[in-house]
């Protein structure tokens, strides 16, 4: 599909306008006094600047507002002696403790260095702890682009309220900012010491700091290990050290850690749980199978009914990665969710039923089964709000598969009623207009997904964006558009899990119209439909066909992190190195960027 080159017109007209509308803005915002400020520093009449900027400064409660564009125009003229006559002048008069950061930046412009050492001092000697103050004084100096005074500020608050985790946030920041790592790292450390709640922020703020700087890596984890030495037994660090292993793809080691904190703190397996979730979520799938060895040899420590839901949990993520055609492992879920039902309380509090309904959909294709277990959910949940909203698209999604369109509309509808203002009702909203779209009320649809594109679920507004792309750019003038329709029903039989009959419509489509602008889409539906029969040989050669003659349009990267999955299935994993390498130097924009990031940083 033609996208690239319509999309950049448009994006590259729309830039224009903006930055046509910003400048038209900022001409407008610029006030007379500094437009003449202005004239008279660009003919360099100096003299004429000087009375000029003399007159317009005030001190009246204006000062403020008139101090910071005269002290830039000062600055640009260099006439540093009036800058600092206006700051003393505004300090005798109102008592602003942090007009004195201007006063030491002033003076350091004017060379006057004793002068700029003593006033430094003083606004030193202001703090006393007052958190307000010392913020303001802070971002003055950031203001003027001063780390170096601003960390001063947070040093000398930091010792005088004897409190070395008070201002941990702004000052690691920038102790970082100005490559002073070992200072960064250690007030991360102390913040995360004594507040243990922000855990998850102090991580974020060292993924900023080390990003992929081996060296830098290496540094925090000695820093961890000394602190270590002084407090073993504290959690934060142990759980910091432990996320820096899995940084550097040492599972085993994270393991073992966590095993011997399990034991000695004696925490029944809670935080061996934890750590099967984060090696799920990095798709290391060992590591989380040796954490439930783990537990299952402790089975006395641990919750026997979470042991099995993070059974589920392994053998789910195998048979994603099995791209569901493994029959051991999809014995052995139904085994798992056998187990989990003689807990029928749990079964149905906890969600489990819920997602035994997507796996009998998504995997089994027993379409009546799980429309009678999510009829059981409906009952179980009429007062539990937001399961049986989910219950309820689950059943829309069955009567679909069943061919009962009007039915699962109305069900999707009652949804996006109940939840106008959530992330249920969006998603409802979207079913809808698939629906739509599969029927081939393109115009309805296209409405419903314009307001999606706003939707609060970046997964939602992702593939509303995509679909209403599609819709719009593939318009035609006919009042049938034939292409279209079937590309829609063709679609439509992949979800109904119809692939004979949806391969011959796309053979069909593309032998009638070779030229249409559809052929792209649907090579990669038909690459779709291919691999969900296991024919993998002719999927790569659909999804390669796209990544060499539709390099331009915008199904490529698709293409090519469809290439690398089904070349990870066939273990070929050089193939996959390839393909995501391309990704990433080609479509650097890729929503599927971190996908190649995440294999790549394991080779």
């Amino acid at each position: 599909m033609k996208r690239t080159t319509n999309n950049f017109k448009y994006l590259l007209f729309t830039s224009i306008l903006v930055g046509l509308f910003t400048c038209l803005h900022s001409a407008h915002a610029q006030t007379p006094w500094k437009a003449k400020a202005l004239e008279l520093l660009q003919k360099k009449e100096f003299k004429a600047l000087h009375n000029w900027c003399k007159q317009h400064i005030t001190y009246d409660n204006t000062f403020r507002d008139s101090l910071e564009e005269t002290l830039s125009i000062l600055d640009s003229a260099k006439n540093y002696s009036l800058a600092l006559e206006i700051i003393n002048k505004g300090i005798q008069s109102f008592h602003y403790k942090d007009l004195w950061v201007d006063q030491y930046v002033f003076e350091q412009k004017a060379l006057l260095t004793k002068q700029a050492n003593n006033t430094l001092q003083s606004v030193l000697d202001f703090i006393n702890g007052d958190d307000m103050l010392t913020t303001q004084l802070a971002n003055r100096f950031q203001f003027y682009n001063n780390d170096a005074g601003a960390i001063l500020v947070y040093e000398r608050a930091t010792s005088i309220l004897r409190n070395n985790y008070v201002y941990f946030g702004p000052l690691s920041k920038l102790y970082a900012r100005n490559n002073r790592i070992p200072e960064a790292l250690e007030t991360l450390f102390n913040g995360g010491i004594y507040l243990p709640n922000q855990a998850e922020e102090i991580k974020a703020s060292l993924l900023d700091i080390i990003q992929d700087d081996e060296i830098k890596l290496r540094q925090c984890q000695k820093g961890i290990l000394k602190k270590l030495n002084e407090q073993p037994n504290n959690a934060f660090l142990n759980d910091l050290l432990i996320w820096i292993y899995t940084l550097k793809n040492d599972w085993d080691q994270a393991l073992l850690l966590e095993e011997a904190l399990d034991t000695r703190l004696q925490e029944n397996g809670q935080r061996i749980f934890k750590f099967i979730d984060l090696a799920l979520k990095n798709n290391a799938l060992q590591p989380a199978n040796d954490a439930l060895n783990y537990l299952s040899s402790n089975a006395n420590r641990a919750d026997a009914h979470l042991v099995l839901l993070k059974r589920l949990s392994i053998d789910q993520s195998r048979l994603k990665a099995s791209l569901g055609n493994d029959t051991a492992i999809r014995h052995s879920i139904n085994n798992l969710y056998s187990q989990l039902q003689k807990d029928t309380l749990r079964f149905f509090e906890e969600g489990t039923a819920i997602d035994y309904v997507s796996y009998l959909t998504q995997y089994e294709h027993q379409y009546k089964t799980a429309l009678q277990l999510v009829n059981k959910c409906l009952e179980r949940y009429a007062n539990d709000r937001a399961l049986e909203g989910t219950s309820k698209l689950w059943k829309g999604d069955l009567l679909l598969l069943l061919n009962k369109p009007w039915e699962a509309s109305l069900l999707y509808s009652q949804v996006e009623k109940t939840f106008r203002e959530d992330a249920l009702g969006e998603e409802a909203r979207y079913k809808n207009a698939k629906l739509a779209y599969y029927t081939g009320e393109f115009e309805w649809a296209e409405g419903q997904l314009s307001v999606l594109k706003t939707a609060t679920s970046e997964l939602i507004a992702n593939d509303a964006l995509k679909l209403s792309m599609l819709l719009i750019e593939n318009k035609t003038n006919d009042s049938v558009n034939w292409e279209m329709l079937a590309y829609a029903k063709a679609d439509f039989l992949l979800f109904q899990n119809k692939p004979k009959e949806a391969l011959q419509l796309i053979d069909s489509s593309c032998k009638q119209n070779p030229s249409h602008p559809l052929q792209d889409d649907f090579l990669f539906l038909k690459a779709s439909v291919l691999r969900s029969i296991n024919d993998f040989e002719g999927a790569l050669s659909a999804l390669e066909k796209i990544k060499k003659e539709y390099s331009k349009d915008v199904l490529a990267d698709d293409a090519l992190n469809e290439l690398a999955t089904i070349y990870l299935y066939l273990k070929n994993d050089a193939k996959a190195k390839e393909c995501y390498e391309e990704l990433l130097e080609k479509y650097p924009g890729s929503t599927f960027v971190n996908n190649a990031r995440l294999f790549l940083n394991k080779k």
